[in-house]
């Protein structure tokens, strides 16, 4: 990484292995950070002018998307890829505990079953709860049900996910979440900001108070299906799949909820 050339490595976990990758997220934001404040030493901004580092430059200081792609296979403890930033991938074959992707601002994570698992992978429980708890960006592509509590106070994350337990979405400020099948009581209690798709025959589920769905317009729909294509193409996800088979039955199956704010 240091020497600008890109890494691909392969890695055994296990549930005694946790916080996975949040060492090497803390020295790639410390990087950043030094590079932004050597940038501002250099071109200080003027008094009463707020940062000289407009969103564009600012990307330079982080790696290039893809630079760092790892892939474990096994059972990871709590916290997977937490922390994860921008220019890293992780991939898990195999099943995680707790706060999968906890707080990530950047990057993408993909967990999916092992190759020849005896089950069915879009009915089976395969991640914890919490998971993208205060996430601010990057990705998450689950092929399989998250336990409770799914992307709770996420501020930015997208994310996929064949199926969610109880109060998904709660406190979402930001960000976008695909819930492509069944979802438990109290989705997006105490969101204000960002927005879900889901099943229309799952849009009782929602919590009234907070947010409400309506049909999906031309710009929803264009978000919708490049979600579900990144999660096809991330998982192989046959729910996925099957949507883009018939996308226009896919369409009409499927609704946006976002804040009553925005009524």
């Amino acid at each position: 990484m240091q020497r600008g050339e890109a890494v691909e490595v392969s890695y055994p976990i296990r549930t005694t292995d946790r916080a996975a990758l949040a060492t090497l997220s803390g020295a790639l934001a410390r990087r950043t950070h030094q590079r932004r404040m050597k940038r501002l030493a250099e071109t200080p901004p003027a008094v009463g002018e707020g940062t000289p580092l407009p969103p564009a430059d600012d990307a330079a200081l982080h790696l290039a998307e893809g630079t760092v792609d790892l892939t474990f296979t096994g059972s990871a403890g709590q916290g997977f890829a937490v922390f994860l930033t921008r220019g890293m991938q992780a991939t898990l074959h195999g099943e995680a505990n707790d706060a999968v992707a906890k707080a990530m601002s950047g990057g993408r994570v993909v967990v999916r079953p092992p190759e020849g698992a005896p089950f069915t992978a879009e009915k089976a429980a395969i991640i914890g709860n919490c998971a993208l708890y205060g996430a601010t960006g990057g990705q998450l592509f689950v092929r399989g049900r998250a336990a409770d509590r799914f992307a709770v106070r996420n501020s930015g994350a997208e994310a996929v996910v064949e199926a969610v337990g109880l109060h998904a979405c709660e406190y979402m400020t930001r960000g976008t979440v695909v819930i492509l099948g069944e979802a438990s009581a109290n989705v997006g209690a105490g969101m204000t900001g960002g927005r879900i798709f889901l099943r229309r025959d799952q849009a009782a589920r929602l919590n009234p108070e907070y947010v409400f769905a309506r049909d999906l317009d031309a710009a929803a729909t264009e978000a919708f299906r490049a979600l579900v294509e990144a999660h096809a193409e991330h998982t192989g996800s046959a729910t996925a799949q099957a949507l883009l088979s018939d996308w226009t039955g896919a369409r009409a199956a499927y609704v946006e909820a976002v804040s009553v704010t925005r009524r």
